[in-house]
């Protein structure tokens, strides 16, 4: 078996980052396992690492002629590893792959991000005594025992594999190149770039560990969807790159822009399309001459190393179940590339149907596919008679949406005054809602999910409720575990939600009260199965939210260009500053709280009656007060 990557990058540290490769004089196991645990258990999900064995290391790179271990060692060294693979907990198998360097041989351990993580491993695996386990992670670039905190993160992160490394069902060996494969091999100096053609993709891919499953069923991983697939869109919908030129600023004068064509393709041609569109049409050259100077001082608008690295972080870096595409923007002073943490999925405002499904006009402009290109709408629909559902489904179906909402959670006086959303839920309309639910789930063309309240004045009205839930097909069934006459006061009932989690027949969804990032945290500890969570008001008061929970933070500076983003949108939108002002004062309710003595500026908003005032005022809290 030939290793993926040239042996002389891995021992000049070239291509890999110096904390994803490990030196190892002889073959001493203890140590040597200590590190193929926390290679396995990747910490930092950088993607595993290299142990290479037989190899003296000097100022962090390898000493050559390389001091190479005896011919005989080799069967003997495979031979212990099978041994010791099975006292790691639980047990991991790493790739050992012999290779021969300066005329002697060496020992190379592949070892991926492990399926089963996290993984425990002896202090000494060779002793004959009791043992004692211990996880090991990886600190820069050295093999730790891990720590209390450290411990449980890695056991938080049980089942939780890298994207990346997931099986993809819907690929097949057809959609890899074997064009992309062989220029990425001989590239990277693999020996497996000759074998391609011979061999074909999936021997490669198998050898390049890209496979996962048993040998008679297996399946291609996310990444080589990504670098070796000549449309990923396919599989990944939002896998390209929108790069938009601001010539007056995106703040100063967003009107003012041009949109480039999008970038599609592989990951790796995605980013050399970007960096020849940067080199092309945004790097510019002043050449100045100096006098008495025979060579010219030339100066770049950008520098396009760090231009370079910054796209290649984007993508390598980005989430690839987000919803959101790699985005470029040119400022006149500076340049922003963002691969946004992003939304799964958005809901619309419901829409109200009336006989025949009709719908109002603005209503169906919001959710027109043209008005909605740049994320996934899901449309929500309020009503509590079949026909009008199946008819506004049958629309949003031929509109191209292939999911649609039923809201049954919506409190408001005027929606369950008529039986509609979370009042469909009353003792007295059950029968109804059954009969309701029979005929959508029969005839409707997209699928259907529900959000639902636990019922109308009592918590345990949930159990029967959870019952006629399980007896539909409900694509996705979000929960706000409070009941109509609570509205938003109280708290929610967690317990409640904790029972559907445990015996719903259908992915639930949970919503209320995700105000904070630990919040969702929180929840995925609870419940580490949870389909997905909703978040509504939490959103509005922070629309920094999503990007913390994944760990990205967001200051003031970036607050402020989205609301002025919104608010020239809805310049746009409405007619006269009346409306405007409305919209925006119920912005301000849910989102001034995140500042410093924000109180009397919300007075201040509050009682503006010309846009001029309100926006002196908005000003003003920006300039004055900080992120609270």
């Amino acid at each position: 078996m030939e290793l993926e990557i040239d042996v002389e990058d891995l021992l000049s540290k070239r291509r890999l980052e110096s904390d994803r490769i490990e030196f190892k004089t002889g073959w001493n196991p203890d140590d040597i396992y200590h590190s193929v645990c926390a290679f396995a258990n990747d910490y930092n999900n950088d993607g595993g690492g290299y142990i290479v064995v037989g190899v003296e290391e000097e100022n962090g790179v390898a000493k050559r002629p390389v001091k190479g271990l005896p011919e005989y060692m080799l069967d003997s060294i495979q031979k212990d590893m099978l041994g010791y693979n099975n006292l790691i907990s639980p047990p991991y198998f790493p790739q050992g792959i012999p290779a021969e360097v300066d005329g002697k041989w060496i020992f190379v351990i592949v070892v991926r991000t492990g399926q089963q993580r996290p993984y425990k491993s002896p202090e000494h695996v060779t002793s004959k005594k009791e043992k004692k386990y211990n996880y090991y992670i990886r600190y820069q670039t050295s093999s730790v025992k891990a720590n209390s905190e450290q411990e449980r993160e890695l056991i938080n992160m049980s089942d939780q594999t890298p994207f990346d490394c997931r099986a993809n069902h819907k690929a097949t060996f057809e959609d890899i190149s074997p064009v992309l494969l062989e220029d990425h091999l001989r590239k990277t100096g693999s020996k497996l770039a000759k074998q391609v053609r011979e061999r074909g993709v999936e021997e490669i891919l198998n050898d390049m560990q890209l496979l996962v499953g048993p040998p008679e069923l297996r399946y291609i991983q996310n990444v080589a969807i990504m670098m070796f697939c000549e449309h990923p869109e396919k599989f990944f919908g939002y896998t390209y790159v929108q790069m938009t030129s601001f010539p007056k600023g995106s703040i100063e004068n967003p009107s003012i822009s041009e949109d480039f064509p999008n970038i599609t393709g592989s990951v790796p041609q995605m980013i050399q399309a970007t960096m020849e569109r940067f080199r092309n049409l945004i790097i510019r050259e002043k050449v100045i001459k100096v006098p008495n100077q025979m060579e010219a001082l030339r100066i770049f608008n950008y520098p396009y190393q760090a231009i370079e690295e910054a796209v290649v972080n984007a993508f390598y870096h980005r989430d690839y179940m987000s919803f959101e595409p790699v985005t470029i923007e040119i400022e006149p002073d500076c340049i922003n590339i963002m691969n946004f943490p992003g939304i799964d999925r958005y809901y619309s405002p419901f829409v109200v149907t009336r006989d025949g499904g009709i719908m109002k006009r603005k209503e169906l402009r919001d959710i027109l596919p043209e008005n909605n290109r740049e994320v996934t709408l899901i449309p929500q629909i309020l009503t509590n008679h079949a026909e009008n559902f199946l008819c506004a489904a049958e629309t949003m179906y031929e509109l191209g949406y292939q999911e649609v909402n039923l809201n049954l959670g919506c409190p408001s006086g005027t929606v369950t005054g008529k039986g509609r959303g979370s009042g469909f839920l009353k003792w007295e309309n059950r029968s109804k809602l059954q009969h309701f639910l029979e005929e959508i789930y029969q005839y409707a063309k997209p699928k259907i999910s529900i959000k639902t309240r636990i019922g109308w004045e009592d918590p345990e009205e949930f159990t029967d409720l959870l019952q006629l839930y399980n007896t539909f097909p409900i694509c996705e069934l979000t929960i706000h575990p409070r009941t109509r006459t609570e509205m938003y006061r109280e708290g929610v009932h967690r317990e409640i939600f904790r029972q559907a989690y445990k015996t719903s027949v259908n992915p639930v969804c949970y919503n209320g009260d995700i105000k904070t990032e630990d919040d969702v945290h929180e929840l995925g500890q609870e419940f580490p199965q949870l389909s997905s969570v909703m978040i509504g008001r939490g959103l509005l008061s922070n629309p920094g939210l999503v990007s913390r929970i994944v760990g990205k933070d967001t200051g003031k500076q970036e607050l402020e260009a989205f609301y002025y983003e919104l608010f020239d949108a809805y310049q746009q939108e409405l007619s006269g500053d009346v409306h405007l002002l409305h919209k925006m004062k119920e912005l301000w309710i849910f989102m001034a709280p995140q500042f410093t003595e924000h109180e009397k500026y919300l007075k201040q908003i509050k009682k503006s009656r010309k846009l001029s005032e309100y926006e002196t005022v908005v000003r003003k809290l920006f300039y004055e007060q900080e992120l609270a």
